[in-house]
């Protein structure tokens, strides 16, 4: 891993020098006022649906890594994902799993939808 090293000034530790992961995207204008609150936040993923109202993503998620957070240390990155937390690599993979499960029951609803345009309620 090519790691990048930064600066970064916190009100509790002064200017701080971390190694910043290269999947980060860096801390301009991060509000960083304790050593704990230094994240690294890497780029958004998720998936989008086209509805009526217009495009909607769900399931963003992305790496985020606390290496000093005090309430819950993250001694290793984990993946955020919006609505539901931070995951595991092994809670990922439930995560995706499931996904993955609930994808086909909502082909069923849609064929069932599909059935009930055709020929009525």
């Amino acid at each position: 891993m090519n790691d990048r090293i930064v600066s970064l000034k916190t009100l509790d530790s002064g200017t701080v020098t971390v190694r910043e992961p290269v999947w980060c995207l860096g801390h301009e204008g991060d509000p960083v006022v304790h050593l704990a609150d230094v994240t690294h936040n890497g780029e958004w993923t998720s998936a989008t649906v086209d509805t009526a109202r217009g495009p909607v993503e769900f399931l963003r998620a992305r790496l985020s890594w606390a290496p000093f957070g005090e309430l819950q240390p993250e001694p290793y990155p984990v993946v955020e994902v919006v609505d539901v937390g931070d995951l595991n690599p092994e809670q990922l993979r439930a995560l995706a799993a499931e996904a993955a499960v609930h994808a086909g029951r909502l082909y069923s609803l849609a064929n069932q939808l599909d059935r009930l345009w055709r020929y009525g309620r």
